[in-house]
């Protein structure tokens, strides 16, 4: 009987036993892993997890590593136990910012765990033979170079020889780092402070003069600056009345018809122009980003070409490949006068006005002597003479019409002595009658 009551007994109180130890929890392993993950690690449990030591700022959760915890994981405990833990800040690699803005570096230092603080800057001294122009010279003026950075709110002693000082004042987000203490790839604790040194957003101002605007752009992009374009020209010769200084006005005042489209390759842009001034002196010490240079260009020159004798079509030409316009120029035949002379200096773009009519000439040649000339001019039947004329002889009439067969006169020399004697009757350039008479008073007649 006392046996049964013992089996009983056991048998109830392992039954509680076992009731009370299914409610207990298991404890979950902590130690290695970020404080980032605390609220993972007890999800769903009715544990109290106590931190021993201040927290750490947020932004440094993920950098801080759990060492210790009590009860250890795996452990069973009723609900509601608090479970301690402690931690440490875990220890991280400087990441490499040289050669980023400082902007862009605090923000990687940031996603490594770190922050950083501009401390100290250095003039951007370069070498004699370093022709970028990203930088200032070794022999650059000091005083120049202490006005520059005065301009850029710091203050204190600078070193103008290149090498690093303790920056006063604060550095702008788009300042360039070039060293980091700890330097790149050292370990540190994760919230630690990087001293970064940055190099100040000084340059010198390119001599331009004589480079093409497009060139200019380019050296004064590179030393930091900007090139804007002065609204005039300069140009130092004969100005035509009235002309514009501009391509596109040029394009609808001065060149019509089928020349309007050539102007922008005959005259070209003010990208292809050379500098003739800068508004900013060259060797100035300029704060990169911030200075713009006005770049004054010459507007190109041409010489007139001597179009006279040529047909429109060909004269035309002849201006147009000098840059210059034509395209009021009328008429038919050969150019007789042009309205600019031949060997004139004039700016690119520029008109010449012509006049285009159809040239006859009656002209007499001999072996030798002189003859008797009786002539009828184009278009007329009024008779003239000329006796006694020495030979070689020649007259020209300019009608506006291509004279026909029976428009182009007709004339008659007779030599005054022995030998050989021609007439020819030549239209805009092109003879298109010729006779000729050997003998003693020889005639010749052209009609």
């Amino acid at each position: 009987m006392i046996g049964l009551v013992a089996v009983l007994l056991l048998s109830a109180t392992g039954g509680a036993w076992a009731i009370i130890d299914a409610r207990k929890l298991t404890v979950p392993h902590l130690v290695g892993l970020p404080l980032s993950n605390m609220d993972q690690a007890f999800d769903g449990l009715d544990l109290k997890p106590v931190r021993q030591g201040d927290l750490p700022d947020k932004a440094l959760l993920t950098f801080t590593t759990v060492t210790g915890q009590t009860p250890p994981a795996g452990s069973r405990v009723f609900p509601g136990r608090e479970v301690a833990y402690t931690f440490k800040l875990s220890s991280v690699d400087i990441p490499d910012v040289t050669g980023d803005t400082l902007a862009a570096s605090l923000e990687k230092l940031r996603k490594e765990g770190l922050t950083g603080e501009a401390t100290s800057a250095q003039i951007p001294i370069v070498a004699d033979t370093d022709t970028s122009g990203a930088g200032l010279q070794a022999t650059t003026d000091p005083a120049m170079i202490r006005a520059a950075v005065s301009g850029l709110g710091l203050t204190g002693d600078i070193d103008v020889s290149g090498a690093p000082f303790v920056l006063h004042g604060t550095a702008s987000d788009d300042w360039t780092v070039v060293a980091t203490r700890p330097a790149p790839g050292k370990s540190t604790k994760a919230g630690s402070t990087v001293e970064l040194t940055v190099v100040l957003p000084l340059g010198e101002m390119p001599n331009v003069v004589g480079k093409t605007y497009r060139d200019a752009s380019t050296m004064l992009s590179i030393a930091g600056a900007k090139a804007t374009l002065d609204g005039t020209p300069l140009y130092e010769g004969v100005v035509p009345d009235g002309f514009p200084f501009d391509v596109k006005e040029l394009a609808y005042s001065w060149w019509g018809g089928a020349e309007k489209g050539m102007i922008a390759a005959v005259v070209g842009t003010p990208d292809g122009w050379p500098v003739r001034s800068q508004s900013v002196p060259p060797g100035t010490v300029i704060t990169r980003g911030r200075t713009t240079a006005s770049l004054v260009v010459e507007w190109p020159t041409t010489t007139v070409p001597n179009i006279v004798g040529m047909s429109k079509p060909d004269a035309q030409k002849a201006l147009n490949d000098a840059g210059l316009a034509g395209h009021d120029i009328y008429g038919d035949g050969i150019t007789r006068a042009q309205s600019v002379d031949a060997g004139t200096v004039l700016p690119m773009g520029a008109k010449v006005d012509a006049a285009v009519t159809h040239e006859v000439t009656f002209r007499v040649t001999a072996t030798s002597g002189r003859a008797t000339i009786s002539w009828a001019a184009p278009g007329s039947f009024s008779i003239a003479q000329a006796g006694g004329a020495t030979l070689p002889w020649s007259r020209s009439w300019y009608p506006g019409a291509a004279p026909d067969r029976y428009d182009r006169g007709n004339f008659n020399a007779q030599l005054s002595g022995s030998g050989s004697i021609t007439c020819e009757i030549v239209i805009d350039g092109q003879i298109v009658v010729t006779q000729t008479s050997t003998g003693a008073y020889a005639v010749v007649s052209c009609g």
